[in-house]
């Protein structure tokens, strides 16, 4: 004798089903695979950096941003040398600038100091910072 129709159906829709998962963790692991590293898409990321004083006060500094890429940048990461002590200051800029935009902000550190500014994009839903070499030395 054989197996009842209800019995066949069950175990065709579980096979079914067990493909189904086995191929959707195949590809989403195989898709994860070909996202390109953290420095390839940085490369796509392009803008210039400069520190001007204000017209009106002389201890007013800006930090002017052009970005000429065509990503978006969502925030940067200031480095701050002191060349005679040698020690390195780390801030967190929030300046949001589409490609193709300039923005300026007022700043409160001295010029005399090495600035490296790296920028911070959003990759997926996920803040990733750059690495230095994609930065602009000011």
């Amino acid at each position: 004798k054989g197996i009842s129709p209800v019995v066949a159906s069950v175990f065709l829709i579980i096979i079914t089903m067990t493909l189904a998962i086995v191929i959707f963790s195949w590809s989403s692991s195989f898709v994860k695979n070909l996202s390109p590293p953290t420095e390839f898409i940085c490369e796509e990321v392009k803008f210039e950096a400069a520190i001007s004083a204000s017209d009106t006060a002389e201890t007013t500094n800006y930090l002017e941003i052009n970005n000429i890429g065509n990503k978006e940048i969502k925030s940067f990461i200031a480095k701050i040398t002191n060349p005679s002590t040698d020690s390195t200051d780390v801030i967190k800029i929030d300046l949001k600038v589409l490609p193709g935009e300039s923005k300026k902000m007022q700043i409160n550190f001295q010029t005399t100091n090495d600035i490296l500014i790296i920028p911070i994009i959003n990759n997926e839903g996920e803040d990733l910072t750059c690495p230095d070499s994609s930065g602009s030395n000011i």
